[in-house]
């Protein structure tokens, strides 16, 4: 009986000593009315880590509006690639010495890209806009103008010297068959400003709907009102652009699929998918082609009743199996613009991280000079006297090489020297030596071909948490039977 006291006394003090952790914990953690801030995390009632003045509280003169922030959202069309490290350049021997530079290892933050490249149908909803909206066009040049220079693929870069390709000449932009087809004809100039024109339209959408809902200003609703989005709102979204050739060959390569423990890979790929055959290796597709390629001279599609690729010129921009990133058509099809200039050095004497090769960007409508420019040299370039198209004849000479722009050694334009633009991915039209993802080719940017076409890119501009990667379930379970094979 008598040490119940001290059990008391122990279990009181025990109490006491928990109550004292608690006020403790609530003045230490919370003194100054807050704890650790993130983007994400920064909602009504928090206060300015520097000033002390809550945010978004009208009482307070100075208040800073913060708008509600919950990560950067996917454009249209478009699959988040998280970042990494990876060797870039060609692991196959430069058979037309294009790249004589070293293999480097670079960096490449976390982007998105398109799932697919450009089909007609995409751009004809360019050609829409511009028919349905003339006084849109950049300033400095009439509707007109701009409908000959940029919003009209040249269809002649389907003429061949003695090959009978008159139906694509005519048909292959607007024939419905052709719908989600690649586009092309279009130079790397005319997918700058495709760009530009996305970026317009996915913004448009995003402030539609701010208004439709109701978009918080002053912190408050004002209904029928809107305020313009800002960049630091976090609705808008950054531009669609070209990807770099860094981003590019990251994005194709995909290595992602074959990495097994922390930073070691199973294997340095030579193309997009596993292995060193064209062919699937899986048992459900097993045997049939991962592209669209060119097999051996004379070989487009293989023979009747069994082709080998199925596609004598394009194909649909989602046929064969995706990358392990969700990405189709990586290799084959159609080649695709890349925003940076060709240098023939390697990237030894580049930066490590976001790289790219670039003298001056040619990416600004705003600007009445620049956009004279291009309207000059793509006017003095490519265009015919005849008010529009590119001379069929010069296209027909062009095709009779096989790989034209290899014979510009000296490709500096002493005038011009950011006038070659980079594409990469292989074609059609292109052996496999083509569809590996370190290969490279150039061409001027006022120029175009019925080889290349291109795809958009959006940098992720960053948050706490990267986004999941769109990997198939398919994928994941791949991954994870290659992981317990090698434990």
């Amino acid at each position: 009986m008598m040490k119940m006291p001290v059990v008391r006394v122990r279990f009181g003090g025990i109490i006491l000593l928990v109550l004292l952790l608690m006020t403790a914990c609530k003045v230490f953690q919370k003194k100054d009315g807050f704890e650790k801030q993130s983007a994400k995390g920064l909602k009504k009632g928090a206060v300015s880590q520097v000033t002390g003045i809550p945010y978004n509280d009208s009482t307070y003169e100075n208040s800073y509006r913060l708008s509600e922030f919950s990560g950067q959202i996917a454009g249209p069309g478009l699959v988040f690639i998280e970042g990494g490290s990876f060797v870039m350049g060609i692991t196959e021997e430069d058979v037309m010495h294009l790249s004589p530079g070293q293999l480097t290892r670079v960096t490449v933050p976390s982007f998105y890209m398109d799932r697919t490249e450009v089909a007609n149908l995409h751009w004809l909803e360019f050609m829409n806009y511009y028919e349905k909206n003339p006084g849109d066009v950049p300033e400095g040049v009439s509707y007109e103008e701009y409908r000959k220079l940029i919003l009209l693929p040249d269809t002649t870069v389907w003429a061949s010297e003695g090959a009978y390709n008159d139906a694509y000449v005519k048909n292959y932009l607007r024939y419905p068959g052709f719908r989600m087809y690649p586009v092309v004809g279009v130079s790397w100039i005319q997918a700058q400003e495709f760009c530009k024109w996305r970026t317009m339209m996915v913004n448009k959408t995003i402030e539609a709907q701010t208004y439709v809902t109701g978009l918080k200003k002053n912190n408050k609703i004002d209904e029928g009102q809107i305020a313009r989005t800002q960049p630091k709102e976090g609705l808008r979204l950054p531009d669609y652009r070209l990807p770099t050739e860094a981003e590019w060959e990251y994005a194709a390569s995909a290595r992602v699929g074959v990495r097994y423990d922390d930073e070691r890979n199973q294997s340095k790929r030579l193309y997009p998918w596993d292995g060193r055959a064209l062919r699937n290796p899986y048992q459900r597709n097993g045997g049939y082609f991962m592209a669209n390629f060119k097999r051996g001279r004379g070989d487009y599609a293989g023979i009747a009743g069994r082709q080998n690729d199925g596609a004598v010129m394009t194909e649909w921009v989602y046929a064969y199996a995706p990358n392990d990133f969700g990405l189709y058509n990586m290799a084959g099809n159609v080649n695709e613009w890349v925003e940076d200039v060709y240098v023939p050095e390697g990237w030894e004497d580049f930066v490590d991280i976001q790289a790219i090769k670039r003298y001056e960007r040619f990416t600004d409508s705003a600007s009445v000079a620049k956009f004279r420019m291009k309207v000059l040299l793509y006017n003095e370039d490519v265009l015919g006297k005849d008010g529009g198209m590119k001379d069929s004849a010069a296209v027909m000479h062009e095709n009779l090489m096989t790989f034209p722009n290899s014979f510009f050694k000296d490709y500096i334009d002493p005038m011009n020297p950011q006038i070659y633009r980079v594409y990469k991915g292989g074609s059609w039209k292109d052996v496999a030596y083509w569809l590996a993802p370190g290969t490279r080719r150039f061409m001027k940017m006022t120029e175009s071909s019925a080889t290349v076409g291109f795809r958009c890119a959006m940098s992720y501009m960053g948050g706490e948490n990267l986004p999941e990667g769109d990997y198939t379930e398919q994928e994941k379970k791949k991954w994870w039977q290659l992981k317990r094979n090698r434990e």
